[in-house]
């Protein structure tokens, strides 16, 4: 077995073109360039092509009727199959490919997986089982394609007006998603600013700090980790005049202001190497249930997030989890919403109560985000690189109190 994850278009020709024996080609769409790269690779006489003959598609573009016609006049045998969507291309006693692409421009450039098999007995176990299929075949006629043709049009000029509505409201639906992001992150850093917050701000670096040489090769080791500058202290801070102290080597609860990604960072006197995305094995009473607990920070890729903390309580009651996801934005969770791995009568319970008591749940989750600790292994995380931006970024440090716990807080230069 081999796999693809990209374009399969040249191992088809190349297997097609010394292809001897009957060839099986199920794709619901075909179109002109793809279609006729692959399938011109193998005698008509050979071939069977199953697909799908609808006017939506046609009309779309998903599937094109000139390609249709183009093989029926090249003599290749086209039924219709109702409900296709599997995309196999057989090749008796030989191989079969099964996967995602269609033999279509779209599967050429889209992100496609193909499985090929070559062991005669998977093969001929495949041939077997596409069988029934075969049997529930329509042909695809000269005149079924003429007919289409004709009516096409219209159905074509009733699509365009119809895609370049959907485009503009697909447009609009990110744009209005993108602008809640934005009023989220802005109603964060006003927030913030009502917290007692120390006056002095800290300016740090991401910079590669090299370790000790290796035994084994000797190159360095080295740790990406954010540094302030010397002088400054991380752990000593003042706060409305109060001496605010960190432990150092325990983590805190540290957030992005500009994008309100949270993490729970080591912090040392100068530096921070690790930083966290996740606190497990804690404790909390959801309505008189006791719930084992991880809180989880949710890091995507791109810097815009709609939750930023995803919460699982499992019950000791119940066998089950209740999973609920939201924004902490400081002053308030929002969730977004509250899903259970099973109907027990506990885990519903459990998310009617946190529905119907929103003020205590949030400050239950405040104290559990905000409060310090330490991981029983150090070094648990990423390192700083991943949390802050790469080698080089500029970060300016400050620390607030939430509910009389210290929180790092830190602002990106970009």
């Amino acid at each position: 077995m081999s796999v693809r994850l990209t374009s399969a278009v040249r191992r088809w020709k190349s297997d097609l073109a010394r292809a001897t024996h009957k060839v099986l080609v199920f794709s619901p769409y075909l179109t002109s360039e793809t279609a006729e790269l692959v399938l011109r690779a193998v005698p008509a006489a050979l071939c069977e092509i199953y697909t799908t003959f609808c006017a939506e598609t046609f009309a779309s573009g998903g599937s094109s009727i000139r390609t249709l016609r183009l093989l029926v006049d090249e003599s290749f045998a086209i039924y219709e199959l109702d409900g296709l969507h599997a995309k196999i291309i057989l090749i008796s006693g030989h191989s079969v490919s099964i996967g995602s692409q269609n033999l279509t421009r779209g599967g050429t450039i889209n992100k496609e997986a193909t499985v090929f098999l070559t062991a005669p007995a998977e093969v001929a176990r495949v041939e077997k089982a596409l069988a029934p299929w075969i049997a529930a075949k329509t042909p695809i006629t000269a005149e079924m394609i003429a007919d289409m043709e004709s009516r096409l049009p219209r159905l074509r000029k009733i699509f365009r007006k119809f895609r370049t509505e959907a485009l503009a409201t697909n447009a609009a639906v990110k744009l209005s998603e993108r602008t809640r992001r934005q009023q989220r992150v802005k109603e964060l850093q006003m927030h913030l600013a009502r917290l007692p917050t120390a006056k002095e701000t800290i300016v740090a670096r991401v910079k590669r700090i090299d370790q000790t040489p290796t035994s084994f090769h000797g190159s360095w080791n080295y740790t990406v980790s954010l540094v302030a500058k010397p002088g400054d202290d991380l752990t000593r801070w003042i706060v409305q005049g109060d001496r605010e102290r960190l432990d150092r080597m325990f983590r805190y609860m540290c957030i992005l202001e500009n994008t309100g990604r949270i993490g729970w960072a080591r912090v040392g006197i100068t530096r921070v190497t690790f930083v966290n995305n996740g606190i497990e094995k804690l404790t909390m009473e959801i309505g008189g249930w006791q719930c084992d607990t991880t809180l989880d920070a949710i890091w995507p890729d791109s810097g815009e997030i709609s939750d930023n903390v995803r919460i699982t309580l499992s019950p000791s009651a119940a066998s089950g989890k209740v999973t609920i996801a939201g924004w902490f934005g400081i002053e308030r969770f929002s969730v977004s919403k509250i899903l259970v791995s099973d109907r027990s009568a506990t885990l519903r319970s459990i998310r009617q109560w946190i529905s119907a008591n929103t003020d205590l749940f949030q400050s239950n989750v405040t104290e559990q985000l905000t409060r310090p600790f330490q991981y029983d292994r150090n070094r648990a995380g990423v390192e700083a690189g991943e949390f802050f931006g790469p080698v080089g970024s500029i970060v300016r440090l400050k620390v607030s109190l939430v509910g009389g716990h210290p929180v790092l807080r830190a602002l990106r230069d970009v």
